[in-house]
C-alpha cells in the first residue's frame, strides 16, 4: 500500500517498507515509545540526526537501527529510497518537531 506523505511517500509491504524522500525534505524530528526500526539506505544522499550526532549517510554504506526512545530524523541532500524494516506499532510516533504541522501519532 502507497501512502503520500509531504515530505514524499511510503508503501508498505507485509516484511516492511520503503520510504521515498523528496530532495530538500525531511522527516518530522520523531522517537518511538515502543516500536524500533531498520534502516538502509538504498539509493540517494541523506543527513541523518540520531539524537545529538548529525551525519551524512552514504547508500550502501550501513544498517542504522532506531531502538525505542532514540530521537531521529532524515532530511533527503538528493531524491532518497530508503528500506525500513520495523516492529508492528506504525502508529507510535512523537514528533518533536515537523515541517508540515503535524500533531503526534
Amino acid at each position: 500500500m502507497r501512502t503520500e506523505k509531504p515530505w514524499g511517500y511510503e508503501e508498505v509491504y507485509p516484511v516492511g517498507k520503503v520510504l521515498f524522500v523528496k530532495k530538500e525534505c525531511r522527516i518530522s524530528l520523531q522517537y518511538h515509545k515502543v516500536k524500533w526500526e531498520r534502516m538502509y539506505l538504498w539509493k540517494g544522499l541523506v543527513r541523518i540526526t540520531i539524537n545529538e550526532e548529525v551525519k551524512i549517510w552514504l547508500p550502501g554504506t550501513e544498517l542504522i537501527e532506531i531502538t525505542s526512545g532514540t530521537v531521529h530524523r532524515v532530511e533527503a541532500l538528493e531524491d532518497s529510497y530508503i528500506l525500513e524494516l520495523s516492529t508492528a506499532e506504525l502508529n507510535d510516533i512523537v514528533r518533536l518537531a515537523d515541517d508540515y504541522g503535524r500533531a503526534e501519532c
